[in-house]
């Protein structure tokens, strides 16, 4: 047999739902709605809140026999309030006060497994230092994790970083982030035992961090030798220092 995945709507998919072309305004309204058919038709604000506690209730807890479903939702607030971060297992498990560092690696594979979020690992040709540095957590759709986090704040960076992400996961499945030194590089891209891409995600390019962006997915390119490597906006369009900026509603 052949899996395959269905995710929420792409952008593409997006533009066809609501017939619009594609352009900043409509890619604004992307960002905003997010991609679930449902929340589209309805936009009941409290949808993704429903919706993460029936996949938690249904699809988790009763297939697993789980008896603690509040241990699975906080958890679960807990990864999507913090998308794009680094956490451990064990920082995890110290603070939401888990017995078992065990228990907490179960608990991410079925939110795995039941697509809700996904972790990737830093990149190394050591599968061993993979598994010991930290992972990042990012969710099936950025605006269904926005609805369920903690943070008050609006983090739309990170939102962004999200849907780069979710685009690289529709075509992708192996990708790592990248760290050399004090800089950082989003997202590496692994086809047939080579690093296909690096791309970077970053709201706007400014005086403050170009040269910390530009580092970041320079060192990545010259370490693990990438065939390419962009850096993802919001809507800027540039080649600096040799290095295309794409706007995400072009590139998404």
């Amino acid at each position: 047999y052949n899996q395959i995945e269905l995710f929420p709507f792409s952008f593409h998919e997006f533009l066809d739902f609501f017939r619009l072309e594609r352009s900043l305004k409509s890619f604004t309204k992307y960002f905003e709605y997010g991609g679930f058919p449902e929340f589209m038709d309805e936009r009941d604000n409290e949808y993704h809140r429903t919706l993460l506690r029936d996949i938690v209730t249904r699809d988790i807890a009763v297939r697993r026999n789980i008896s603690n479903e509040t241990q699975l939702i906080r958890l679960a607030v807990h990864l999507l309030s913090n998308i794009g971060k680094e956490f451990s297992y064990n920082n995890l498990a110290k603070i939401l006060e888990f017995k078992s560092v065990r228990t907490v690696i179960d608990y991410c594979d079925y939110f795995r497994e039941s697509y809700i979020m996904e972790f990737i690992p830093y990149f190394s040709h050591s599968i061993k230092k993979q598994l010991v540095n930290p992972k990042k957590v990012y969710s099936i759709d950025p605006v269904f994790a926005q609805s369920n986090s903690l943070s008050f704040s609006k983090d739309l960076g990170r939102r962004l970083e999200n849907f780069v992400f979710n685009k690289l996961r529709r075509q992708h499945q192996e990708i790592y982030y990248h760290k050399f030194g004090k800089t950082e590089c989003d997202f590496l891209i692994r086809q047939n035992e080579k690093i296909e891409m690096a791309v970077q995600s970053c709201w706007d390019i400014n005086q403050d961090n170009m040269v910390r962006e530009i580092n970041g997915l320079k060192n990545a390119i010259k370490e693990t030798k990438a065939t390419k490597g962009v850096i993802i906006t919001y809507d800027q369009e540039d080649i600096l220092d040799g290095i295309s900026l794409i706007p995400a509603w072009k590139w998404i």
